[in-house]
């Protein structure tokens, strides 16, 4: 008997932690030794009430743990690209779990079977070979069931429809905002403008964070990309850098103005920031560094070559994507001084240049 589409992606998860599994096991294990499943069980991010979470043999146990420890493990050896894959995998394996979900098409198990094979490539996993013959065999099938329908399509019976009768408008069951309806709604107003928003100009909806959340759906990715950068503020997590990936319309102005807000936010609300005093630190000609209060620095280089950022603060936020731990020529930098540390130290650069540190 014919696979179904869901028995598909069953197999494919199956290969897929067959695959990954050495390689979580090695990458964990150098980084929190041999008992790294207790420590990953232990991460708040991780969801251990869901059956087989603890499982290293589970796809959802490692796709999981891949993604909420991506920095300390493979994410040392593997790009953004492939954190991608990880993030596509577990939704595919999410909705292939819960009953309700939408049934899987010819097209979106080729898409898991590539998806998967991309992933095992990456760590030379062999698996990977298995899954590119199962995804030859899937778009052969593709073609073939396309086939049919076009034949079906065709072959029909021409049937005369006419309009039902009763049906309400439109308009009454999807009510359109009051601005749409009034006519005031404008094109160009619906695009926010980021350098408008920063002068405080604009549209109530952009220039009121209030009324900009109230209007603003909270979208999967948006909620990752705005829990992701609180974690990183508060030292618990998240990325350092983001990368949005979305088409054309696809809401990145829309998440930075999200994302801008947000940091206002905490801006408002950390000590340092809101009443901590600013002080210029000793730098280089071209590398401005300050200090807010004990518990920010900010650094801006200016200069044509990467810096290496002071080794007792930790990084909160960056607007490029640091190489080595370099932060690179026009980025900026937000620090975090390590705590344990006096509070009164500062920032210094050394004269014959090197690495910035706290003295």
């Amino acid at each position: 008997m014919e696979l179904t589409n869901k028995e598909r992606i069953g197999r494919m998860l199956d290969g897929l932690a067959a695959g990954l599994k050495p390689v979580v096991e090695q990458a964990f294990t150098k980084a929190y030794g041999s008992t790294w499943v207790s420590t990953v069980l232990n991460k708040k991010e991780m969801d251990t009430g869901l059956a087989g979470a603890s499982d290293p043999n589970d796809p959802q146990f490692l796709l999981n743990a891949i993604w909420s420890h991506w920095q300390e493990t493979l994410g040392k050896m593997l790009g953004l690209a492939e954190k991608n894959y990880v993030a596509e995998l577990r939704l595919t394996r999410n909705r292939w779990a819960h009953a309700g979900e939408k049934p899987f098409t010819g097209d979106d198990v080729y898409r898991a079977y590539d998806t998967a094979e991309r992933l095992l490539r990456s760590v030379a996993a062999s698996q990977a070979d298995d899954l590119a013959k199962a995804k030859a065999a899937i778009l052969m099938q593709n073609a073939l069931a396309q086939t049919k329908d076009r034949q079906k399509a065709t072959t029909a019976a021409p049937v005369a429809a006419e309009p039902l009768k009763g049906l309400a408008p439109w308009r009454s069951l999807a009510i359109p905002h009051p601005d749409v309806a009034a006519g005031r709604y404008r094109q160009a107003e619906f695009a926010a403008d980021l350098a408008q928003v920063a002068r405080g100009e604009g549209a109530k909806e952009y220039v009121d964070p209030p009324e900009f959340f109230a209007r603003t759906y909270i979208t999967e990715g948006l909620r990752l990309l705005l829990t992701g950068a609180l974690r990183r503020f508060t030292g618990t997590g998240g990325e350092s850098v983001i990368d949005l990936q979305t088409t054309f319309g696809g809401g990145k102005t829309h998440s930075m103005l999200a994302l801008y807000r947000t940091m206002l936010g905490i801006r408002r609300s950390d000590p340092d920031l809101r009443d901590g005093g600013l002080r210029w630190l000793p730098s280089a000609d071209d590398v401005l560094a300050f200090a807010r209060g004990d518990g920010f620095r900010c650094l801006t280089n200016f200069s044509g070559a990467p810096i290496r950022l002071p080794a007792d603060c930790s990084l909160l936020l960056a607007s490029a994507e640091l190489t080595a731990g370099l932060l690179p020529s026009d980025a900026t930098a937000w620090l975090r001084p390590d705590r344990s540390q006096d509070a009164d130290r500062t920032l210094r650069w050394p004269t014959d240049g090197g690495e910035l540190r706290m003295e």
